[in-house]
């Protein structure tokens, strides 16, 4: 029975890191798709605004996390990197 329980949590623990891929990737291409609408519709100085609010929010929350687990050090450095 514990042999059960061990490879129900490794296998539940191995399906995080393949959650958390799948969020930076879609959080990705909303901010990939977000630019290419600016950049079709504004003017430069939007483009730019948008940019820089951009990367300030994304180090602000990489900053605001608390890294206290793997997940939350591998999210900071993913907003980080992404800003």
């Amino acid at each position: 029975m514990d042999d059960v329980r061990e490879r129900g949590i490794s296998v539940v623990v191995g399906r995080v890191p393949l959650i958390e891929i799948a969020g930076y990737v879609g959080a990705s291409l909303g901010l990939a798709a977000a630019g290419v609408v600016l950049g079709e519709s504004a003017g430069e100085g939007v483009q730019i605004a948008f940019d820089l609010v951009t990367a300030a929010v994304l180090v602000a929350a990489g900053w605001a996390l608390e890294p206290d687990a793997d997940a939350y050090r591998r999210m900071r450095s993913v907003l980080w990197c992404f800003s």
